[in-house]
């Protein structure tokens, strides 16, 4: 062991460190965050006591006070923390979490006020108790001074409990509805109402325990609250139930098998209500953990509810005997024994002189007895045995020789467990399938969490989705599961440990990445989580996972946030290359500013495979922590670079030229206004720029972009960028070299590096124009080449935006070559496509192109396909292009002068943005709607133009 003072390592067995003599001391357990249920009792007149006993009589009346209700406490699985003089602290849920910690606290509350009663007919002064108990979350770990150590729960579920305390009477137990609502089956109470506590802001609603219920009243409890929720989704597992009772063979034995909270407890209990109706015989047997190491516990509970239905004419125990064929002499002591019934000789009561194998055998013998005396009546034997795990093995010993008593008789006996039970024949009973589970919030309603999340969470565990439903805190995992939960997780021993870290990774998880984490070997752990049903898979397998995401939740909730920090940081450290993974990791660390280059790589990342939305939640996040940043030109430059990326995203989403864009490559701009603006600024504010048709703007910054654009990327967008401007200012030679050269650039390995600039990967952008281009200069068959290599290479890609701009592009050359049957196809595959992705603009294109289409093959819906795609177009801020689908408008127009009309604003449109690509098609549009004497200079002008420019496309004819 190391001492805490000076470090030294001391062999085991030290009591005092070699190095500095310090006294050693075990190292205190970690701190974690714990739901516990803290109950504070308080000996209630101890001041007037003290004043009329002596300090060593009170001292030994206050000792005996404190034993009494330390074995309750611990007979209940409770943890005595502290003894504040006349008043106990004991919590419920540490250092050990049970499933049913807050029944365990209530329970035991009962019992100490039943055992202080007995204790007071042996005092000289009487003691009374006020008892109060609160669930909540804590914080648990060491406080003190070195000198002096405790393990505390803070935070305000202890001063809750304590201030209850104060609400209860005189002997009376009192909670709060947290508590209750973790034990709604178990207990009588009485609503006291709301009460103010000192310190607590909110008025608190206060119950009296009034008593335990009986295990009859609880079934009837249960049944009514069953009532309350029809069964869902078991309609499969209901009629393999019916049909093993409707067949009726000789002792067929019947398993139900399933995880805890699948509802394997509420299908049998519609079934034997089912059953009931034929008025067979009934035996139940329910296993309870607490006694699950109690001998014979099971047994003895199906005797006590037979014995219950004897008449008190006689003793019970002997009018069963001969009921049974027994002698008296004999099975009466078996019973007494069987039963813990206090010895009685002159009532014949005496407990059996008999060794342990015999009195076992003749217990077996005494109970297959009865199980055949009621197997003999009309309607047949029906035993159920409901939570098979925890039946105590002395009882499970009995059920296995039972079958063989029952091979010849009318008795079906089901057997449901969490693992497997010994039944030849065994039905799993599976999670619900969503729509069931729908149904089920549906019928349950819901509170914090909208139901389509309590769907996602429940997972198709009954329990888990009604509690979900009903619970009002969703940042936390529900009470009752919280200590479902925890209680597996605290069995794992030493194991623990590798579990919270687990659950810091994720739901799924790499065995190597958490060797990494865990900083040593954790395979002896992860096989503890595998046997425990903690986690599912092989530790050969590249991934194991938490068998259920809430389990996940609660083991990463009882992390102190200090340590999830950390262990957050150390993760993202290990996660180094792949940023996607790292970033958010670095987010929930003690440094989250080391998240921003990982969240900015995250990003383009996922720009690269078109997971947009992912990387908009990258974006927004790195947005969020910059501003918390302190101000200044580090910020602003920070915050321009996450806008031009959020603005990426904004291009997919509304279009290149929609206001949500601009409002990003706005802002970005602005940040640098006092300096040279990035290069992704510039580019955004270029394509920006250029889609709302502001062509000399354009120009001017694809210029710059062309001078700044000096490694590889940036010279390939640049090159693109300048190209394309070119095209539409209608310098085509210009632009070709450009084009050719970004075209060029395009490498297999190295595809969509660039897509985080305009979602488009730029050498198969600058192909799709290129194309363009030769269609205009007259070279059909190279236009045709570049479009297929444009088309093959974004199919390559698989980058849903680049393929959507080279579908439209492909339209486009396609309409101009006059290939309406390809025009067709394309531009309905590019609708179906833009619809899935959500590409506005795209979708707005398509259908542009699709009135095409219909118009050229004499379909006149066409003109109402191509009226809604040029407005669709037009309504995310996109001009450009839109000279060219004015013109297609105007051929359709219903007479000459609209057409004109139409024509005239096409012109005006490309004289204001200097769109000249098809001015030269507009002129001799417009002269053909224009007598001879005044079409004749529009002609001229159109062919000069087009000789300007080379673009024999409109020389043609």
């Amino acid at each position: 062991m190391n001492c805490s003072s000076c470090d030294f390592s001391n062999p085991a067995g030290f009591r005092f460190c070699g190095g500095c003599g310090s006294p050693l001391t075990e190292a205190a357990p970690v701190a974690e965050r714990r739901q516990l249920t803290v109950m504070f009792f308080d000996l209630v007149g101890s001041t007037t006591l003290s004043s009329q006993l002596d300090p060593e009589e009170l001292r030994d009346l206050v000792q005996r006070y404190q034993e009494v209700c330390n074995g309750v406490v611990a007979r209940h699985g409770g943890h005595v923390a502290q003894y504040l003089g006349d008043g106990i602290l004991v919590y419920f849920g540490y250092p050990v979490s049970h499933e049913d910690d807050g029944r365990r606290a209530l329970m035991s509350a009962l019992d100490i006020l039943e055992a202080m009663e007995q204790l007071n007919r042996s005092l000289p002064h009487r003691l009374d108790l006020r008892v109060g108990i609160h669930t909540g979350l804590t914080v648990v770990g060491s406080i003190g001074s070195r000198e002096r150590r405790e393990n505390l729960a803070l935070g305000e579920t202890p001063n809750i409990a304590a201030r209850l305390q104060g609400v209860a009477d005189v002997n009376q137990v009192v909670c709060s509805a947290a508590t209750l609502h973790l034990a709604l089956d178990d207990f009588e109470t009485e609503d006291t109402g709301l009460h103010d506590l000192k310190g607590v802001p909110e008025p608190m609603r206060v119950y009296r325990l009034v008593r335990a219920l009986s295990a009859a009243e609880k079934r009837a409890r249960q049944r009514r609250r069953r009532a309350e929720l029809p069964l869902v989704g078991r309609e499969r597992e209901l009629e393999w139930l019916r049909s093993a009772w409707r067949a009726l063979p000789q002792g067929s034995v019947l398993g139900l098998v399933g995880e805890a909270g699948v509802g394997k407890s509420r299908l049998l209990e519609e079934w034997k209500d089912e059953v009931l109706a034929a008025e067979p015989a009934l035996i139940t047997l329910y296993g309870d953990p607490a006694e699950s190491g109690t001998p014979f516990a099971g047994v003895a509970h199906v005797l006590r509810r037979e014995l219950s239905l004897r008449s008190a004419g006689e003793w019970p125990l002997t009018a069963l005997a001969s009921e049974l064929g027994r002698e008296p002499a004999e099975a009466v002591p078996v019973m007494v024994r069987l039963l813990g019934l206090p010895g009685s000789a002159d009532e014949g009561w005496a407990a059996p002189s008999l060794s342990p194998s015999a009195w076992r055998a003749a217990c077996f013998a005494l109970m297959n007895a009865l199980v055949l005396k009621l197997a003999g009546r009309n309607g047949g034997l029906l035993i159920c045995v409901d939570g098979f795990d925890w039946i105590d093995p002395s009882s499970a010993e009995w059920l296995a020789g039972l079958t063989r008593v029952l091979a010849e008789q009318p008795a079906v006996m089901v057997l449901a467990g969490r693992d497997s039970v010994p039944a030849p024949a065994s039905l799993r009973v599976a999670p619900l399938q969503a729509d069931a589970a729908g149904r089920l919030v549906a019928l349950c309603g819901t509170r914090a969490l909208p139901a389509d999340e309590v769907v996602r969470r429940g997972e198709g565990i009954p329990l888990f989705l009604i509690e979900l439903a009903r619970w009002e805190d969703s940042g936390h995992v529900p009470g009752g599961l919280h200590d479902f939960f925890m209680a597996r997780v605290d069995g794992l021993g030493e194991a623990r440990s590798v579990a919270q870290q687990a659950s810091v990774v994720g739901r799924q998880f790499a065995p190597a990445l958490l060797r990494e984490l865990a900083g040593r070997p954790v395979d002896e752990d992860l096989e503890r989580l595998l046997e425990h049903s903690v986690v599912s898979g092989a530790l050969h397998t590249e991934e194991l996972r938490f068998v259920h995401s809430l389990l996940r939740d609660a083991c990463y909730e009882s992390l102190l946030k200090s340590v999830r920090q950390e262990l957050h940081g150390r993760l993202a450290e290990v996660l180094g290359e792949q940023p996607v993974l790292a970033a958010p990791h670095w987010l929930l660390s003690a440094h989250p500013e080391r998240a921003l280059a990982p969240l900015a790589q995250a990003a383009r990342r996922c720009f690269a495979v078109g997971a947009l939305s992912e990387a908009g939640r990258f974006v927004s996040a790195a947005l969020e922590l910059v501003a918390g940043l302190p101000a200044g030109a580090s910020r602003d430059r920070l915050e321009a670079q996450f806008l031009s990326l959020q603005g990426s995203v904004c291009i997919a989403r509304h279009g290149y030229a929609a206001p949500q864009t601009e409002k990003c490559f706005g802002r970005a701009a602005e940040l640098c206004a006092q300096g040279e603006p990035d290069f992704p600024v510039l580019a955004g504010l270029w394509a920006l720029r250029l889609t709302q048709g502001r062509l000399a703007e354009a120009e001017v910054l694809s210029a710059r972009l062309l001078e700044l654009g000096h490694d590889e990327e940036t010279s390939l967008v640049s090159r693109s960028a300048r190209g394309q401007t070119l095209f539409f200012l209608g310098e085509l030679q210009a632009a070709v070299p450009l084009l050719e050269r970004a075209a060029a650039g395009y490498d297999p390995e190295q595809a969509g590096r660039s897509l985080a600039y305009f979602l488009t990967d730029p050498s198969i952008a600058s192909l799709s124009y290129l194309s363009l281009c030769s269609t205009l200069l007259g070279n059909g068959e190279a236009a045709r080449s570049q479009a297929a290599l444009a088309m093959t290479r974004a199919e390559e890609l698989g980058h849903a935006h680049t393929l959507a701009h080279t579908l439209a592009f492909d339209c486009w050359g396609h309409h101009c070559r006059n290939d309406i049957a390809v025009l067709s196809a394309q531009a309905e595959r590019l609708r179906a496509l833009s619809a899935s992705e959500g590409f506005a603009l795209w979708l707005g294109m398509a259908q542009v192109f699709e009135g095409c289409a219909l118009l050229e093959q004499g379909e006149p819906r066409g003109v109402e396909m191509l009226v809604a795609g040029l407005q669709g177009s037009q309504a995310t801020g996109t001009m450009l292009g839109a000279t060219w689908m004015l013109s297609q408008l105007a051929f359709v127009q219903p007479d000459q002068a609209a057409s004109l009309a139409t024509v005239d604003q096409a012109l005006a449109l490309a004289e204001g943005s200097g769109e000249r690509w098809f001015l030269p098609g507009l002129l001799q549009l417009k002269a053909g709607l224009l007598p001879a004497d005044e079409a004749a200079p529009l002609l001229v002008r159109a062919r000069e133009l087009a000789e300007r420019s080379g673009a024999r496309f409109f020389l043609q004819g």
